[in-house]
């Protein structure tokens, strides 16, 4: 892969479903325009920040795999198992289910045939084969909806800004604005956001795959974090200005918001019209996640006998079992689970994943300080720790508020470290 579809891959795994449709569970918790737009600010913050430090770690130790070849090179090998075995388990097959069921809602209101399930279903199976072929032949078909889903969305903001306002009071600092930035709905919501944001990791994950990984890979994780981000902040502000907060609150389908606001921009017909945008994005999404996934999951398979038919490799180089995996349990959690609960599991356990791998800057930086490091977190020590302090605030609410999907999430890791101890029992072969 070149610096375009590195970058493109990192754009198409933060672009998917969230952005669409946080805004309409954040008012319920949220009333000032000023602290709805700040969600998205604060978030970009927050990716930006855990960016750089990954940007570091990806140049330092230029493997695929992401947080599993990270954990297992500055901690030891049980974190790093534990990170891939999210990764494979909970990782990428639940956002790949949630953006299945997502598009199956879109693309039935769009089409006007068939049942959500069957388009989701559809969906996940497409995008396993394209990328099963061969990876130039997938990375073509990645650029091409990830460019049209970045036309759609630019588009969509043009016209927003265009047409007059939905009424709201405008998204300027005041005392109930910031009283709520500063409260617990605030952080709550945040929990949305973030997930809307991750992906801005996803190259790490294919680095072995990408030409010139010490120069291209940095470039690929900031240029696609920091543009995904003034999108993000861009159509929030768009949400806001042109669709009452009543209307957002009285709505019954709380996912459903970019259609109203379509409504307002387009007219009786954009609601259909952002149904269809979103669709097309969404496979973009998919095609991303299942790249990325299967890629930790082939790298797991190369260390750990117990794993080790997720390593092979097609004639064309592609890990299909790999991806074979991660379709089948998306497909699995597709047909089993609500959005919401998904979501919630998804995120807590992936966002206490990268808390841990961004502390790592400061042990990788004690334990090898004579690496080399072609890059270098701008900003250290204080970059990190707005990272962490964010991840922080995020886990502590969410596991107050939501604790059954919490545990479900630590109950992961847990059975992840069964399976560790299973596999060394049968004599694994950690990396060196």
């Amino acid at each position: 892969m070149g610096t375009f579809t590195a970058t493109g891959l990192v754009v198409a795994s933060m672009i998917g479903i969230g952005v669409y449709t946080s805004l309409g569970y954040q008012v319920m918790g949220l009333q000032s325009p000023f602290a709805l737009l700040m969600l998205w600010v604060v978030g970009g913050v927050h990716a930006l920040c855990g960016a750089f430090c990954y940007a570091e770690l990806s140049t330092t130790f230029p493997r695929s795999g992401g947080e599993y070849h990270f954990l297992t090179r500055i901690y030891h090998p049980l974190l790093g198992f534990l990170a891939g075995w999210v990764s494979i388990t909970a990782g990428f097959a639940a956002p790949i289910a949630l953006a299945a069921m997502a598009f199956g809602s879109y693309a039935q209101a769009f089409i006007g045939v068939g049942a959500p399930m069957f388009w989701g279903v559809s969906a996940i199976l497409l995008m396993a084969f394209t990328h099963c072929i061969r990876i130039q032949r997938g990375a073509r078909v990645q650029d091409r909806l990830t460019v049209l889903k970045i036309l759609l969305i630019m588009v969509f903001i043009g016209a927003g800004l265009l047409v007059g306002s939905g009424g709201n009071p405008p998204p300027v600092p005041n005392q109930i604005g910031l009283k709520e930035v500063f409260g617990g709905s605030f952080a709550l919501s945040l929990m949305f956001v973030t997930y809307s944001y991750s992906g801005w990791n996803a190259a790490t994950y294919v680095a072995s795959e990408i030409r010139n990984p010490k120069k291209n890979l940095p470039v690929a994780i900031l240029a696609g974090t920091t543009f995904v981000t003034l999108l993000y902040v861009g159509i929030n502000y768009v949400f806001i200005r042109v669709t009452p907060l009543e209307e957002i609150q009285a709505l019954k389908d709380k996912e459903a918001i970019a259609a109203l606001a379509s409504s307002h921009i387009f007219g009786p017909s954009g609601g259909r019209l952002m149904n269809g945008i979103i669709a097309t994005g969404l496979l973009s999404t998919l095609g991303a996640l299942v790249v990325t996934g299967s890629r930790i999951a082939s790298t797991l398979g190369e260390d750990h006998l117990i794993l080790g038919k997720l390593a092979v490799r097609n004639r064309h180089n592609v890990p299909m079992n790999a991806v074979i995996l991660q379709a089948s349990i998306a497909l699995l959690l597709l047909l089993t689970s609500s959005f919401g609960s998904v979501l919630t599991y998804v995120e807590f356990v992936t966002l206490l994943s990268a808390f841990i791998t961004v502390i790592g800057v400061y042990v990788a930086r004690h334990r090898f300080p004579d690496i080399k490091r072609p890059f270098r977190v701008p900003g250290y020590p204080f970059t990190p720790i707005i990272y962490l302090s964010i991840a922080a605030w995020v886990l502590w609410h969410v596991f107050k508020e939501r604790p059954s999907e919490s545990l479900a999430g630590l109950g992961t890791l847990f059975l992840g470290a069964v399976v560790y101890w299973y596999a060394k029992r049968m004599k694994t072969h950690p990396p060196d």
